[in-house]
Formats: C-alpha cells, sequence, structure tokens
C-alpha cells in the first residue's frame, strides 16, 4: 500500500507539473509537445501553430520552456535533469544543464538565460548555476507556478493543503521568491487541474 500511494503521489505531481506548450519571444513563436510515430516529440511553430515543423523526438522530455533568445528552448525529462538548446531543440544540439532541480516543472524568465525551477530556484546563466529561493511565508504544497511578463520580481504559485482537499490558494511575490503573500482562496479541489500564465501587461 505504501508503493502504491508514493506512485499515485509521483503520476499526479508530474501530470500537475508538466507543460506542453511555450511561447517564444517572437510574436506567434511557439513550441509544443505533441503526438510522433514513436511517442512524444518537440515542434515548432512561427505562425500561431497553423503550421508546424517536428524538430525532436530524442528526449523523454517532462516540460518545455523557451527562453526569451531567439531559437533557444529548454527541457526537462525523466530521469529528472535540465537541457537547453540554442538551435530550436533540434536533435544533438541539447546541452544538459543540471540534475539539481527542486521540480520538473520549469519556466522561462524575462531575460535572455533566466530560467525558473517552479518557484523554488532560479538560474541567469542558462540553468548552469542556480539561486535558492528563501519563501518565506511558504505553506502547502506547489501546483503551479508562473511570473509577471514585465517584473521577474513578481511572481505568482497555486498551493494546496492535503489536510484542506477542497481549497487551492493564490501566493504572490515581489521579490522573485524570496517572500510569498496569500492574496486568494479559491473553492477547488487540490487536484483540480488549474494552472497559470502570464499575460502581455504587468499584473
Amino acid at each position: 500500500m505504501k508503493y502504491l500511494t508514493i506512485l499515485i503521489l509521483l503520476i499526479i505531481s508530474t501530470v500537475s507539473f508538466s507543460q506542453k506548450i511555450t511561447r517564444g519571444p517572437d510574436i506567434g513563436e511557439i513550441y509544443f509537445l505533441g503526438p510522433t510515430y514513436s511517442g512524444e516529440g518537440l515542434y515548432y511553430s512561427t505562425d500561431f501553430g497553423q503550421t508546424a515543423t517536428f524538430v525532436d523526438g530524442s528526449m523523454n522530455y517532462i516540460s518545455i520552456a523557451a527562453d526569451k533568445t531567439k531559437g533557444g528552448i529548454y527541457c526537462t525529462t525523466l530521469p529528472v535533469a535540465l537541457y537547453y538548446s540554442g538551435e530550436l531543440g533540434y536533435s544533438n544540439t541539447w546541452e544538459y544543464k543540471s540534475s539539481n532541480l527542486s521540480s520538473e516543472f520549469i519556466f522561462s524568465g524575462n531575460n535572455e538565460g533566466h530560467i525558473f525551477s517552479s518557484c523554488y530556484k532560479h538560474s541567469e546563466d542558462f540553468g548552469s548555476n542556480f539561486i535558492v529561493h528563501s519563501l518565506n511565508g511558504w505553506f502547502g504544497s506547489g501546483k503551479y507556478a508562473a511570473i509577471d511578463n514585465i517584473d521577474e520580481n513578481i511572481g505568482y504559485s497555486i498551493v494546496y493543503k492535503f489536510s484542506q482537499a477542497d481549497s487551492l490558494y493564490l501566493l504572490r511575490t515581489i521579490d522573485t521568491f524570496e517572500n510569498v503573500g496569500l492574496i486568494k482562496q479559491w473553492n477547488y479541489h487540490w487536484s483540480d487541474n488549474i494552472k497559470l500564465s502570464s499575460g502581455s501587461f504587468s499584473g
């Protein structure tokens, strides 16, 4: 029973934090994970997804995030490891960066080379080194996170408590997840598939 519980938590964690689509630095530029004849692969589009180019199917993708650098893309894989490609993610262009992640869920910052490992830490050198966040005021377990589209210091995270199955909480930071505070509580079950995404304007 113990192993079944651990397996269920691992599956929920992977499903909750997987990111299948990400915006590139140009208008209409997206990367997404989609089906291939042998599993799942990375696709790239410059026209809002109307047409797409298959890029790579060699990685065991969990999460992807486009860098602000043109052609820059990150991915996490199982076993958990971070990779970066400066060439749209084509095969044989992936460079191993780290296996010291706090979460397999990643998202890019607002500057070239900035990548976040959920809200727990971030890198300013394309994932080679990470700065750990203090997360003062944090409670519960993380479900999803995002930063402001303009100000990287402002970020949000959805958290939940197992002891309160019918509530989700929205936390906000104004200092890159060094300190966080509660700004909203929702009456949703902790397992509901709710995610965050930044818009075009600050806030």
